[in-house]
């Protein structure tokens, strides 16, 4: 009788857990004009300074992206998900930037919740990150959403520059095929 108690149990856990993603998903709410408000240094290389659209130095907000759409990975250099999830999203990225309808228009990026500036190099050296990666290490971006964010939590907006953002699409967890996350994103030529 123990043992079946257990399983049962195990089998509860296992199932409330696997619910988590979806139920977190659907009551995660973001602030989008919090979220287009935040400040990000400029990125240092040339190479990524161009690929954003920006030009000199300082902060910017992602409205003052050069793109239609943007697609922000909330992640932890310490989330085990983050990492084995790193060459996806770097495909994914790839794709984006292959097809011509997109290259230019979607720009993603990456913002390191409570990571500093070296944790944040640590994670693009060791993954091979080719866009942009940001520091947050006041979990600034925690205030821009309803509840604690998980990470890995994609959100996909749209950047209507002066009228801010509008959110396209928001996904927390593993990204899955990158061509599959693609093609289920309502992205506009």
């Amino acid at each position: 009788m123990k043992k079946i108690v257990c399983l049962c149990a195990a089998v509860g856990a296992l199932l409330v857990i696997m619910s988590l993603p979806a139920v977190a998903e659907s009551q995660l709410q973001v602030d989008l004009k919090q979220l287009g408000q935040m400040k990000f240094a400029a990125p240092e290389s040339p190479l990524l300074k161009k690929y954003l659209g920006l030009a000199g130095q300082g902060d910017f907000k992602l409205t003052d992206l050069k793109a239609k759409y943007i697609i922000i990975e909330v992640f932890s250099m310490y989330c085990p998900i983050c990492q084995r999830e790193a060459p996806k999203v770097n495909q994914c990225h790839e794709l984006i930037e292959r097809n011509p309808s997109h290259s230019g228009k979607v720009k993603v990026i990456g913002i390191g919740a409570g990571n500093t500036p070296f944790e944040v190099d640590v994670f693009r050296k060791k993954y091979a990150i080719q866009f942009p990666l940001f520091p947050d290490d006041n979990f600034l971006v925690q205030k821009a959403f309803s509840q604690q964010v998980r990470t890995p939590t994609f959100v996909t907006v749209s950047n209507r520059g002066k009228k801010g953002l509008e959110l396209v699409n928001l996904h927390v967890g593993e990204l899955g095929a990158a061509e599959a996350f693609l093609k289920n994103l309502p992205l506009a030529p």
